[in-house]
């Protein structure tokens, strides 16, 4: 009489005799595809230094993302939006706000007629401005991608008009930076008024005020 462990031997062996055995191209592809999966992993997470991806997106759990920051990324100001970005810059040249509604006019204005980033667009400097092809070069030290670009304009166009006022400023002058042509890497916090103030939300003050502008 067999014992439980040799009948399950006997078992498994005869399980194992009755199944098909595998051809060799069924083995070759089996082969195929977990190489290429195992070459997709290493990939992946060798792409970028420092890495963008935290999860590869071939791994077996898969790889979440946010796709509310993704949605954000497509945002378009539209024609109408852009009519009450401009009325709702007049609010502020004012003392309250420093008087920053020129200055803003000219970055969302660029913004529009260059779609570069905003980094990029903000260390743009009047000596990059080249008139006689009508181009603004973008070295690769400022660009996220550390590529050379050309971004063409329109020299009668309204960023033409912006780019001649600020050539006064000297070839080292910062196009989209201050008064003075010093370069001002931070507008988030008028952006952010700007749009309440376009919407027809009336910005609040203080640490609260903050939090709150960011929620509207």
């Amino acid at each position: 009489m067999l014992c439980r462990s040799q009948a399950w031997s006997a078992r498994t062996r005869l399980i194992a005799s009755r199944r098909r055995p595998p051809t060799l191209m069924t083995t070759s592809w089996h082969l195929f595809i977990a190489s290429w999966r195992s070459c997709e992993r290493r990939s992946t997470g060798r792409a970028q230094s420092p890495p963008l991806l935290t999860q590869s997106p071939f791994h077996r759990f898969g790889l979440t993302m946010n796709k509310r920051q993704e949605k954000v990324r497509d945002r378009r100001v539209h024609a109408n939006e852009q009519v009450l970005l401009t009325t709702a810059m007049k609010k502020l040249n004012t003392a309250e706000h420093q008087f920053v509604g020129p200055l803003l006019h000219d970055r969302i204005i660029g913004a529009l007629e260059l779609c570069c980033r905003r980094g990029e667009m903000l260390m743009i400097q009047n000596r990059r401005v080249d008139w006689e092809p009508c181009q603004i070069g973008i070295p690769g030290a400022t660009a996220k991608d550390r590529e050379n670009r050309r971004l063409p304009f329109d020299p009668a166009g309204r960023l033409g008009q912006i780019l001649k006022r600020r050539a006064a400023l000297g070839p080292n002058a910062f196009v989209f930076g201050s008064a003075a042509g010093e370069y001002q890497p931070n507008i988030q916090t008028a952006w952010e008024t700007l749009k309440l103030l376009a919407n027809g939300f009336e910005p609040r003050r203080g640490e609260d005020g903050i939090a709150w502008n960011q929620d509207a």
